[in-house]
């Protein structure tokens, strides 16, 4: 059985779980001081996880997935510290694979100054905005496009002025 074979619950938790130790044990499984065998026996040798069902601990292709799981997790990690230390003086976030455009200090005023106008405000501070969110608000707001499939998490950063 693999991770992928388990409920969208299960997995959410066990990967959820994995990485909170992966980022507590991250130098130790990146310099190799602490092996991924052993760091997965000891991840799921809690009673919580032992309770949960045993038999799936000790199969070999559930343990497989977790280790690949871990090894693209660490990939990922990496890739992200080099991207921060290759772009910390650039105006991108580095919170993905794909660096998002920051917006400057006057488009972030001109963008406040619209929804203001339009009777909306803002939930949450301009910072975590990125560029192409104000886009799709904006456009949202002016001409009552539709906000594109994945992407409606950015109306609940607004609400209506009364």
């Amino acid at each position: 059985m693999k991770i992928s074979d388990l409920s969208d619950i299960e997995q959410n938790r066990i990967c959820n779980y994995t990485k909170k130790h992966i980022r507590k044990y991250f130098k130790g499984l990146r310099n190799g001081s602490l092996k991924y065998e052993c760091f997965i026996n000891t991840l799921f040798s809690s009673e919580e996880w032992q309770s949960y069902n045993a038999l799936i601990f000790h199969d070999m292709e559930f343990k497989q997935s977790i280790y690949s799981f871990i090894e693209n997790t660490m990939d990922i990690y990496d890739h992200t510290k080099e991207n921060y230390l290759y772009n910390s003086l650039s105006n991108t976030h580095i919170l993905s694979n794909n660096p998002k455009k920051i917006m400057s200090i006057s488009e972030k005023r001109i963008f406040i100054k619209m929804l203001k106008e339009n009777g909306y405000t803002l939930i949450i501070p301009i910072q975590f905005l990125t560029e192409r969110e104000c886009g799709f608000l904006e456009e949202y707001i002016l001409n009552n496009c539709p906000i594109p499939i994945g992407w409606q998490r950015v109306l609940k950063y607004i609400k209506k002025s009364t």
